[in-house]
């Protein structure tokens, strides 16, 4: 379907995606941590803390798999400020050294040299 990233929630620790079957994709896996109690006494468990503790085990399987991706583009975010900074300041520069030999030219014609 032209997706390339697929990010799998999965709700036990022992099925996992066939990567084989989406060649050109990415696939991140999320996968419990902790055993989630099998299918009806852990995946079909509705009550609110089973539920709460799901959701708080989620979010920790998923943070752990994102953190270091979302640092890598915050250092890459960085560096293309620090990249545009510097290009910035070489224009400044460029700019700055052509008012300057303008204005040498101007003294030496003044000058008669």
């Amino acid at each position: 379907m032209g997706c390339d990233l697929i990010i799998v929630v999965h709700l036990d620790r022992t099925n996992y995606i066939d990567h084989s079957q989406f060649p050109d994709a990415k696939i991140l896996e999320i996968i419990p941590q902790e055993d989630q109690g099998g299918f009806i006494r852990g995946t079909l468990n509705f009550t609110p803390e089973n539920a709460k503790r799901r959701i708080d085990q989620g979010y920790e399987d998923a943070k752990r798999l994102l953190q270091p991706i979302y640092e890598m583009i915050n250092k890459f975010y960085d560096f293309i400020q620090y990249m545009e900074k510097l290009r910035y300041e070489e224009l400044s520069f460029r700019k700055l050294k052509r008012e300057t030999l303008y204005k040498r030219l101007n003294i030496n014609f003044i000058l008669g040299d």
